[in-house]
């Protein structure tokens, strides 16, 4: 008997080798039925912006595929190699091994049967010892190959493909942007426009009292065929230059100004259009204090730069202005005299 114990070691190893490749298998399909179910419910999300009852029941879906995968494919097959579910009996063990070693089938299933049998008799007994004999040299383990799974590792490249494929084509938001709104699906989330405006001027300085031509570009799949700009209370139509290309002027800017954009839902940012206020001179006069021996008494000569005076005269500029915060007098063209300030203006 001591060969049929030898027997029933090696079927119950076989068993454990059976259920530790099921293991490594249902691991490779669970991460690719998983991650394909995974991508297939993001992408619905992505592409249909659902509403928040439709992506509750579209997470709670996920939800429940996913633990019913990890249920069957690592969950069932770790339980029955721990023993804490019934797994294979010893005859389908047998008709496994059977499978990989036929010459050996229909002893090994013959001596299971007899094994089982409830009959004693010093004929079964005899026979059960010469079959377990001749299988013993038999190592069963070896009908089952681990590297057989490498089969399914091409498959597991798979889905991390379209995952790439749809990471490159929504330039990296479609997995982080769909989960965040199926995690929170009680949130409600606008569809992204179709389209975006830009503002291609380098700069929105201008001088007060000129113009600037704003030069405006949409960016997006969709292209409007018409957009408008708001200024205030004030809204007007934007002249369409060709393609995505529209510009409006404003004229004769006096004071800073926000402003922004439009075309049916799709409104742009709000911009500054900054005004700088315009340095002007408003008045210019010179005070020509003669010499004491003329007995001439100071004049003064309002704006005007030209003078004749007497030899000797001391002549002080005094000039008001308009938003200028630094004046110069250029003498020549290597000499400069900065003016001191008295006051604000």
């Amino acid at each position: 008997m001591n060969h049929l114990k030898d027997i029933q070691g090696k079927l119950k190893r076989f068993i454990r080798k059976y259920y530790t490749n099921e293991l490594i298998k249902g691991c490779i399909l669970f991460f690719t039925l998983g991650l394909l179910y995974f991508i297939g419910t993001l992408a619905v999300e992505h592409f249909l912006w659902l509403t928040s009852d439709a992506r509750t029941v579209l997470f709670w879906l996920f939800i429940a595929a996913e633990l019913g995968l990890l249920y069957y494919y690592i969950l069932l097959p770790l339980s029955k190699l721990n023993g804490l579910k019934k797994g294979i009996s010893e005859i389908e063990a047998s008709e496994i091994i059977g499978a990989h070693f036929p010459e050996v089938r229909d002893k090994l299933i013959n001596l299971i049967q007899l094994k089982n049998s409830k009959e004693n008799s010093e004929l079964i007994s005899a026979s059960i010892a010469q079959k377990s004999k001749q299988l013993k040299p038999i190592t069963f383990k070896k009908a089952i190959d681990f590297r057989s799974n490498k089969r399914f590792l091409k498959y597991a490249i798979a889905p991390l493909v379209i995952l790439l494929i749809f990471e490159y084509s929504s330039r990296g938001s479609f997995m982080l942007d769909s989960v965040d709104r199926l995690v929170h699906y009680n949130n409600n989330y606008e569809p992204p426009a179709p389209f975006a405006f830009t503002v291609s001027n380098s700069s929105l300085n201008v001088l007060e009292g000129d113009g600037i031509k704003l030069k405006i570009k949409t960016v997006g799949d969709v292209t409007p065929n018409q957009a408008r700009i708001h200024l205030g209370e004030e809204s007007y139509f934007l002249i369409h230059e060709g393609n995505s290309e529209f510009s409006y002027t404003i004229q004769n800017v006096t004071t800073s100004l926000d402003f922004y954009l439009s075309s049916d839902n799709v409104k742009s940012a709000t911009y500054l259009v900054n005004c700088i206020p315009t340095p002007v001179i408003t008045n210019l006069k010179m005070i020509v204090k003669y010499p004491d021996y003329t007995g001439k008494l100071p004049e003064v000569v309002q704006n005007t730069g030209n003078a004749m005076v007497l030899q000797g005269s001391e002549v002080s500029w005094q000039i008001e202005t308009s938003q200028v915060s630094d004046l110069q007098l250029i003498a020549n063209e290597t000499d400069t005299l900065s003016f001191s300030r008295n006051g604000d203006d």
